[in-house]
């Protein structure tokens, strides 16, 4: 393996050990055997374990940033039309990372190094106000809340292979949680 071939060779292999066996219980000498070079190698590509870790999940973080800051230039809430592609546009950017996704839900160890706070990223509060809009109430917060988390909980933990028919049946669940009455 070459320069930047290895370097996204030990982040993809860091990402689906981190992913499974939890970032605390991986060491970077596991994550070279699995590649078969040594843990030098992957400290010459990462200075710490750390720094690795940041490195499979900052392409994700930049992946909703960049579609949050678009979808803050339309009025919000959202429109129906605006509502649907923002939903398929954040179930295809987990889709695209989703080591680092599942990371961010499933493993206390790596949001602890990575300090997030209790209460969520503040990425979270912006995603949830585009959606909820202006002085949502209590059931607007919960059909918001309910709905990241239709097209989120399965794809963190997948029960079925999610392809694009999987992920547009996500968008639709999200769109019906949203859309839900008391």
């Amino acid at each position: 393996m070459k320069g930047t071939r290895t370097r996204a060779a030990i982040i993809n292999e860091a990402g689906k050990l981190f992913s499974t066996k939890g970032y605390a219980a991986t060491s970077l000498e596991e994550i070279g055997a699995q590649l078969g070079v040594s843990r030098g190698t992957v400290l010459f590509h990462f200075d710490t374990k750390l720094a690795l870790l940041f490195a499979i999940v900052a392409p994700l973080q930049h992946d909703v940033e960049v579609m949050i800051s678009e979808f803050e230039k339309h009025p919000i809430p959202l429109t129906g039309r605006q509502r649907r592609a923002f939903f398929s546009r954040y179930a295809d950017i987990l889709a695209t990372h989703p080591y680092a996704m599942r990371l961010l839900v499933r493993d206390l160890s790596s949001i602890t190094q990575l300090e997030v706070p209790p209460t969520g990223p503040a990425i979270t509060l912006r995603l949830l106000a585009l959606l909820e809009g202006p002085s949502p109430d209590a059931a607007m917060k919960l059909r918001t809340s309910a709905a990241l988390g239709a097209i989120l909980r399965p794809m963190a933990v997948p029960v079925v292979d999610i392809d694009e028919h999987a992920r547009a049946t996500l968008v639709s669940c999200a769109l019906a949680a949203y859309s839900a009455k008391d």
